[in-house]
């Protein structure tokens, strides 16, 4: 099966018993990772643009740190991550940024650090 477009969703909740729905879709390229196309169709549409900079957030959402390097950041939060009390609401927390850095190097056919990121998921189930 060739995956040739992927779509994301999302409804906000406005308050006040009202909603808003963002909706996106891109057409994946030939060689292009479809993982990395949604990843960035997420950002664009919840606004969470990782820019220059690697945010890591704690369980409740807030930002202790930012990162360079995408191996900066997955080395703080697999740290994090063994320390975190609550682990599913940690996980939730930076599944955005870190779907999008194992999506980035699956696409740049980063075999060693693609391994690391395994590793940690493997660890955290």
């Amino acid at each position: 099966m060739k995956l040739t477009t992927v779509r994301y969703e999302k409804t906000f909740n406005l308050g006040n018993y009202e909603t808003e729905r963002i909706a996106a879709e891109a057409s994946v390229e030939e060689g292009e990772c479809p993982d990395y196309v949604l990843q960035e169709l997420k950002m664009f549409v919840t606004g969470e643009e990782i820019g220059n900079t690697y945010k890591l957030k704690d369980g409740t959402g807030a930002i202790r740190f930012e990162y360079d390097t995408a191996r900066d950041w997955m080395d703080m939060y697999d740290q994090c991550a063994s320390r975190a009390q609550d682990l599913k609401s940690y996980k939730d927390q930076n599944k955005m940024v870190f779907g999008y850095i194992k999506a980035e190097a699956e696409q740049q056919d980063n075999k060693m650090f693609a391994s690391y990121i395994k590793q940690i998921e493997e660890r955290l189930k």
